[in-house]
C-alpha cells in the first residue's frame, strides 16, 4: 500500500485475530486494493518536449538513436526520461536540432 503495511499482512492479521476467513465482500475489497496498489509504477522524472509539428516529433521518435531516449506522446510531444536526457541531446544534435532552454516566463 502507499504507506505502512502490505495488504496480505492486514488480511493475515484480521484472519488470525478473528480465527475465521474473511467474509467474501471483505476478501474481495482487500484483493482489489492489492491489485490497485500494484497497477501503477513510478518510472521517475521526465521532460516533456513539444515539437513544432507532428512530422518533426515522428522524425525524432523514429530515429535510431533519439528514439531509444524518448517516446512519442500524442502527435507533437516527446517524453524523455531524465536518465536519458544526455543521449537524447546528442541524438538531436546529430539530427541537426538543439533544444532551446526554457525561458523563465514559461
Amino acid at each position: 500500500m502507499a504507506e505502512g503495511r502490505q495488504v496480505h499482512e492486514v488480511v493475515a492479521f484480521l484472519e488470525a485475530s478473528s480465527g475465521n476467513s474473511l467474509p467474501q465482500p471483505v476478501a474481495r475489497f482487500f484483493s482489489d486494493a492489492e491489485n490497485r496498489s500494484a497497477a501503477l509504477h513510478d518510472l521517475g522524472p521526465a521532460r516533456l518536449i513539444r515539437c513544432a509539428d507532428a512530422t518533426l516529433a515522428a522524425l525524432i521518435a523514429n530515429d535510431t538513436a533519439a528514439g531509444k531516449a524518448c517516446s512519442l506522446v500524442g502527435n507533437d510531444t516527446l517524453v524523455v526520461p531524465s536518465k536519458d536526457e544526455a543521449s537524447f541531446h546528442r541524438a538531436l544534435r546529430k539530427l541537426g536540432y538543439v533544444l532551446a532552454k526554457r525561458s523563465r516566463g514559461g
